[in-house]
C-alpha cells in the first residue's frame, strides 16, 4: 500500500537557502514610463547580487490574473532597448501578496493564478533579476523574451549605474580577464577586489562555480593584504557559497568558518548570524546533524541578542525540522512550540498557522490523531480568516491524511476533494499532484479501481507540470500495483518508469553527498558521539545494502511482471510445455520406480554377499579349529603310542628279569 503524502507548511521542509547580505541601496522614487495606469513600480532595490523591482498591480475589473515564475514563455524580462536581443531573465517572484496578505514567498518555476480577482484587488510582488551592468542606464520590462508591440509592461526604467557591475561584457571570460589585467596594471587593488567579487556573483548566477571560486580566492587574498576586514567578510561568505554550490561542502565549511572568525573580529552580529546559519545549512545537507543543531542554536542566540524574534522563530523551527528528520518527535515538539510561542508574541498569523500545522504533522506521525486534528483545525481557522488559499488546501489535505490513517477512507476522500478545489483556484500544481495521489490511495483502499486509476493519472499530469519527481514516481508505482492483476503489460511499463525515476533520483542525491560526509545522530545532548559515529558507520553500510536490496526487490517485481506478461502472451505454448512437463514427470516417476527396484536388488545382493561371507568365515573358523584339534590329537596319539612302546619294553624287560630269578 502506498503511503499518504503530507502538504507541509513552508516552514517545515522548505529548501535550505543560504542567507545573503542586505540591500546596498533602495530607490524609492524610480523613474519609468507607464504602459498601463493600473500597474506601477514602487521601488528598485540594489543588492550585491540582484536587482529587485517591487511591482504593484491593481485589478481594473473582475478578471482572472496569472503571475508567472521563471522559465515561462510569459515570464517578465528586462530588455535592453538599444540591443533588443539582450534580455535579463526573471530569476523568481518573491513575496506575492493580495490585498496585503502574503500568498507565496517564493514563486520559482511555477505560476500562480487568481481566477476570481475582484475589481480593486491589489497585488504586490518582488521581481528578482541578476545585477545589471553599469552601462545599462535604461531598460524595458517586457512579457516574454523578445520585445513586441503588445508585450511591454514598463518602458525606459532608469537604473543607477553606480550600483551596477563594471561593464566589460560580463558573459565573456576573455573580457573579464582583460579587465583584471587592466586593473592590475593600474595598481588599483581595492577596485580589483570589488570587481572580482561582483564578477564572481555573476559567474555563480550562470553556474560557473569553478571560475567564481578562482575570482573569490583572489578577492579574499587582496582584501587580506589591504586589511579590508568588512570586504574580507563579504568575500569569505561568497567563497563559502561558491563552494557550497559546487558541492565541495568541506571547503564551504572552511570558507564560512574563516568568515565567522573575521565577522567576530569586526563585531558584526548580522554577519555572524548569517554565517552561523550558513554553516548549519551545510552541516544539515551533510547530515551532520550534531553540528547543524549546534550552529542553528548559536544563530538563534545571536538573533535573540539582536532582538530579532522573527529570525529566532525561524531558526527554532529549523532545529525542530532536524529532530523530525531523525524521528525524535519529543524534541521536535519542543522546538516547534518555541517557534509557535515566539510567533504568537509577534502576532504573525500566517506563521502561527504554519507552526500549528507542523505540530499537527508531528502528532499525526505519533498516531495521536485527535491532537493532530485539533492543531490542523486551529491552523485552518486562522488561514480561512486570512484567506490563504494555498495553506487552506494544505491543511485540508492533512486532515484527509488523518482520516486515511484512521481508516475512515470516505471522510478522507471528502477532505481531499476540498483540498483539490482550493488548489485549483490558484493553479498550485504541486499541491494538486500531492492531494490527487492521496485521493488515489483512498479509492484504492475502497477497491474503487477505476477512480483510483483516474486520480493517479491526474496526479502524474500535475507532478510533471510542477516538476515534482517524488510524487511522480509514487504514482507510477501505485499504478503498477493497481494494474498487476488485470493488465500485466501496462503494469510492467509503470514499474519500469517507477524504478527509473526512483533510483536515478536516489543516485543523484547520493552523488551530491561527499564520501567524506559524516552522519551524526543527536542523542542526550550529544554525550555518546564516538559510539554513535561507529554505529552510524554500520548504519551507512546497512543503508547501502538496503538500497541494493530495494533495487533487487524492484527488479524482482519487474521480472515477475515480465513472466506473467509472457504467460498471457504465450498461453498455448505454456500449456503445451505443461503437457510435456507432465510426460517428462511421468517418465521421471517410472525412472524413479526403476531406480528404486534396482536399489532393492543391489541391497539384496549386498546382504546375500554379506551373509555368504559371514557363513564362509564361520565355516573356515570351524575347519581351522577342527584341523588344529586333529593335529593336537595326532600328537597325543603319537605320544600315547610312544608311551605304550615304552611300557611294552619295560614289561618285556621285567619278564626277562623274572626268568633269571627263577
Amino acid at each position: 500500500m502506498n503511503g499518504r503524502i503530507f502538504t507541509f507548511s513552508i516552514l517545515l521542509f522548505a529548501l535550505s537557502y543560504l542567507s545573503f547580505s542586505q540591500s546596498v541601496y533602495t530607490d524609492h522614487k524610480p523613474v519609468y514610463s507607464k504602459v498601463a495606469a493600473n500597474i506601477q513600480i514602487e521601488k528598485i532595490e540594489y543588492t550585491e547580487q540582484h536587482t529587485i523591482l517591487t511591482i504593484k498591480y491593481t485589478a481594473a475589473e473582475n478578471i482572472g490574473i496569472t503571475f508567472y515564475g521563471s522559465l515561462s514563455g510569459d515570464s517578465w524580462c528586462l530588455n535592453n532597448p538599444k540591443m533588443p536581443d539582450e534580455s535579463y531573465q526573471l530569476i523568481m517572484l518573491q513575496n506575492l501578496t493580495k490585498n496585503g496578505k502574503l500568498i507565496d514567498d517564493a514563486l520559482g518555476r511555477q505560476q500562480m493564478s487568481f481566477q476570481q480577482a475582484q475589481k480593486g484587488d491589489v497585488f504586490v510582488c518582488n521581481a528578482v533579476f541578476e545585477k545589471l551592468t553599469d552601462n545599462l542606464s535604461a531598460m524595458n520590462l517586457i512579457k516574454g523574451y523578445l520585445p513586441r508591440s503588445d508585450n511591454f509592461v514598463f518602458k525606459n526604467i532608469l537604473f543607477k549605474p553606480e550600483y551596477g557591475i563594471p561593464y566589460v561584457n560580463h558573459y565573456s571570460d576573455k573580457g573579464g580577464t582583460d579587465s583584471v589585467k587592466l586593473l592590475e596594471k593600474l595598481n588599483q587593488p581595492e577596485k580589483l577586489a570589488d570587481y572580482l567579487q561582483r564578477t564572481a556573483l555573476i559567474q555563480l548566477e550562470n553556474g560557473k562555480y569553478s571560475a567564481a571560486i578562482v575570482s573569490l580566492n583572489k578577492a579574499v587574498g587582496i582584501n587580506k593584504e589591504q586589511n579590508r576586514l568588512k570586504e574580507l567578510v563579504a568575500s569569505n561568505i561568497s567563497l563559502g557559497q561558491a563552494y557550497y554550490y559546487a558541492n565541495n561542502l568541506n571547503m564551504a565549511i572552511s570558507g564560512f568558518k574563516e568568515a565567522l572568525d573575521n565577522a567576530q573580529k569586526l563585531n558584526s552580529p548580522e554577519d555572524i548570524a548569517i554565517i552561523q546559519n550558513n554553516l548549519a545549512t551545510v552541516f544539515d545537507v551533510q547530515m551532520n546533524y550534531s553540528d547543524a543543531v549546534n550552529y542553528y542554536e548559536l544563530a538563534s542566540n545571536t538573533r535573540l541578542k539582536m532582538n530579532d524574534k522573527e529570525a529566532y522563530a525561524g531558526l527554532q523551527n529549523k532545529i525542530g525540522n532536524i529532530y523530525f528528520e531523525i524521528n525524535d518527535f519529543e524534541k521536535t515538539l519542543s522546538y516547534y512550540s518555541n517557534s509557535l510561542i515566539t510567533e504568537k508574541e509577534l502576532g504573525n498569523q500566517k506563521e502561527i498557522a504554519a507552526s500549528l500545522n507542523n505540530i499537527g504533522v508531528v502528532y499525526l506521525q505519533k498516531n495521536e490523531f485527535d491532537k493532530a486534528i485539533g492543531y490542523f483545525q486551529e491552523a485552518l481557522k486562522i488561514n480561512e480568516k486570512q484567506r490563504n488559499t494555498k495553506e487552506i488546501a494544505g491543511l485540508l489535505n492533512n486532515i484527509g491524511n488523518v482520516n486515511f490513517e484512521s481508516k475512515n477512507y470516505t471522510q478522507s476522500i471528502e477532505y481531499y476533494n476540498k483540498s483539490i478545489g482550493e488548489n485549483t483556484k490558484i493553479n498550485y500544481f504541486k499541491g494538486l499532484s500531492i492531494t490527487r495521489h492521496n485521493l488515489g490511495n483512498a479509492y484504492s483502499e475502497l477497491k474503487q479501481t477505476d477512480k483510483a486509476r483516474e486520480a493517479y493519472q491526474q496526479s502524474i499530469e500535475f507532478a510533471i507540470k510542477a516538476d515534482y519527481t517524488p510524487v511522480l514516481y509514487a504514482n507510477y508505482r501505485a499504478l503498477a500495483e493497481l494494474e498487476t492483476e488485470k493488465n500485466c503489460a501496462q503494469a510492467l511499463d509503470f514499474y519500469k518508469k517507477y524504478t527509473h525515476l526512483r533510483f536515478n533520483d536516489e543516485e543523484e542525491k547520493q552523488r551530491q553527498i561527499s564520501e567524506l560526509h559524516e552522519k551524526y545522530v543527536i542523542q542526550s545532548n550529544f554525550k555518546q558521539q564516538k559510539l554513535l559515529l561507529h554505529i552510524d558507520d554500520l548504519n551507512r553500510k546497512i543503508e547501502i545494502t538496503g538500497k541494493e536490496l530495494s533495487r533487487s526487490k524492484e527488479q524482482y517485481r519487474v521480472q515477475k511482471l515480465v513472466s506473467k506478461y509472457r504467460f498471457e502472451q504465450s498461453r498455448k505454448e505454456i500449456e503445451l510445455l505443461n503437457t510435456e512437463n507432465k510426460l517428462a514427470a511421468g517418465e521421471l516417476l517410472m525412472a524413479d520406480e526403476k531406480a528404486k527396484k534396482q536399489n532393492l536388488i543391489i541391497i539384496g545382493v549386498v546382504l546375500l554377499v554379506l551373509l555368504i561371507s559371514t557363513f564362509t568365515t564361520a565355516l573356515y573358523k570351524q575347519f581351522a579349529q577342527k584341523k588344529k584339534a586333529n593335529a593336537t590329537l595326532l600328537l597325543q596319539n603319537a605320544e600315547i603310542r610312544k608311551q605304550r612302546e615304552e611300557i611294552k619294553e619295560q614289561r618285556d624287560e621285567a619278564n626277562k628279569q623274572k626268568v633269571l630269578i627263577e
